[in-house]
């Protein structure tokens, strides 16, 4: 297990109620972002937020402003996060051309929202960033970085503006009350709170996986041989459906497979999330025996399901109710917190907590397997019409399928 951070720091109105949180890159529990790739920075953020803590948990119903630079506004990435959630902060160290102008009108007019960062009143400044003052939804001032004398003269030349105005950096009282007379309607700052550091235990995701899985989507190859790669890797496959249920999508359906899940979302958009965990993730084989217990429970299901239905949709199914089975020793999380956050199929879920269905009596049986509580194990195989050899041959198939592919990482 390895710990994960976020810095979260409100963004409050006059009556200093939340309106959004600013969400910050942070490595420890120390109140300071120290980072030397910026890309890093933004994509570890990022998935800490969605992936780790999870939206919803820590925005609750407010926006998320984040800090981005060029590189990402350019990137196709911010196109996989929901727009209705985020407010992407165009920082004051960008480096401002004819093609970001472009590029931000272009997402802006696609429903995108955008912040000027550490506005100050200086002419540098001003000139730099005057293109972005009819684009932008915010205005971040930076108060310590002007005078009372430039916030008081020009802060009208802003009210102007479509854009609303955040005073940044308030540390009293009398600095709250001064930037509202001014005309200020939203507040940030020590005054009113620093920013909170949130930890979560949690997995890092497999790199060499990831970067087979983004290889074999430029090479076209089939989507079911792209999921075989997702079975290899529990937490990548919890993670695409916490990314895939993270609002930036807006599906009617729930999920029942992997390459279900692949489908829907679809793999230039696949390929975009995954070069997003690979430039947040470090070297991280999952050799765990937990991962390979979850990989083998899953195909066991999988490959009893071939051998006794015909329904396909069922047998797609079976590999989640294996794998997610698990999850709660994987991520030291009640199951059913995680399952909640996963927009999979019912019938899933009950066969995981309530044992209910074939898939749940199967998953059952591969338990009484596992715990050899014989006894429990031949009254289901019984009920069940499956005998032993056939069980042992889905574990030795499946043992087989999975020395196979680590192999080939």
């Amino acid at each position: 297990m390895k710990n994960f951070y976020i810095g979260r720091q409100p963004i409050l109105d006059k009556n200093n109620n939340v309106y959004a949180y600013e969400l910050l890159f942070r490595e420890s529990t120390l109140n300071a972002a120290n980072f030397k790739d910026a890309r890093y920075a933004i994509s570890r953020t990022i998935l800490n937020a969605i992936d780790k803590f999870g939206i919803d948990n820590i925005l609750n119903n407010a926006k998320g402003f984040l800090n981005v630079n060029e590189e990402f506004l350019m990137g196709d990435f911010i196109e996989i996060l929901d727009k209705k959630r985020f407010v992407f902060e165009i920082l004051e160290t960008s480096n401002v051309d004819d093609k970001l102008i472009s590029r931000v009108l272009e997402l802006k007019k696609k429903g995108y929202h955008f912040a000027l960062d550490d506005f100050i009143f200086t002419e540098a400044y001003i000139n730099t960033f005057k293109p972005f003052f009819e684009i932008v939804d915010f205005i971040k001032v930076d108060i310590r970085g002007s005078s009372k004398f430039d916030l008081i003269k020009k802060t009208r030349n802003l009210k102007s503006l479509n854009a609303k105005l955040l005073a940044e950096k308030v540390e009293t009282y009398d600095e709250f009350v001064f930037t509202r007379d001014l005309g200020y309607e939203l507040f940030q700052g020590y005054y009113f709170e620093k920013p909170t550091i949130m930890l979560k235990q949690g997995h890092s995701s497999n790199r060499a996986i990831i970067f087979k899985i983004i290889n074999a989507i430029n090479n076209n190859v089939r989507t079911s041989e792209i999921a075989s790669y997702f079975e290899l890797e529990p937490n990548l496959t919890i993670s695409l459906l916490k990314f895939i249920n993270s609002a930036a999508f807006y599906f009617r359906t729930t999920i029942n497979s992997i390459t279900h899940a692949i489908n829907l979302i679809g793999l230039i958009k696949l390929q975009n999330w995954l070069l997003l965990m690979s430039y947040a993730e470090g070297e991280s084989p999952s050799s765990s025996p937990l991962f390979h217990a979850a990989i083998i429970r899953g195909k066991v299901l999988e490959y009893l399901l071939e051998k006794t239905s015909n329904d396909q949709r069922i047998i797609d199914k079976g590999f989640l109710v294996g794998v997610l089975s698990l999850s709660d020793a994987i991520y030291k999380t009640p199951l059913q917190d995680i399952l909640k956050d996963l927009n999979v199929d019912d019938d899933i879920k009950k066969a995981i907590i309530e044992k209910e269905g074939v898939m749940g009596k199967l998953l059952q049986l591969t338990e009484y397997d596992e715990k050899n509580e014989y006894e429990k194990f031949l009254e289901l195989s019984i009920e069940l019409k499956i005998d032993e050899m056939l069980f042992n041959d889905a574990k030795l198939s499946s043992f087989m399928w999975l020395n196979t592919l680590l192999k080939s990482i």
